[in-house]
């Protein structure tokens, strides 16, 4: 289950319809397996922070980590047909400053 709620990610995407869920919950699971990953983490619930009042299980994200996972996931679906023939496809800057120091296992 992921922790950054469809409704929240709908409201991002400024999606009003339900027709698209499945497609925007694969967004943001890829999403929250890209910060887990980036950071080092085996799973994006090694970031989670135990939150009472959170729709997701008691858990929640740190903002900075949250952040990112939405404007991945923004980029996903809104890239999700996306042809590249030259040049390359890089990650958002925003979200490798968000997530830099959320960063484990970089040695010293």
């Amino acid at each position: 289950m992921s922790i950054v709620t469809l409704a929240l990610a709908k409201k991002q995407l400024r999606v009003e319809h339900d027709l698209e869920d499945d497609l925007i919950q694969q967004c943001i699971d890829a999403a929250e397996g890209y910060a887990a990953q980036f950071t080092g983490h085996a799973s994006i619930d090694e970031l989670a922070i135990v939150d009472s009042d959170s729709p997701s299980e008691g858990k929640r994200l740190p903002e900075m980590v949250e952040r990112a996972v939405l404007l991945l996931v923004t980029d996903y679906y809104e890239n999700r047909s996306a042809q590249f023939t030259a040049g390359t496809h890089s990650v958002n800057p925003a979200v490798h400053n968000l997530l830099h120091f959320y960063r484990v296992g970089l040695g010293v």
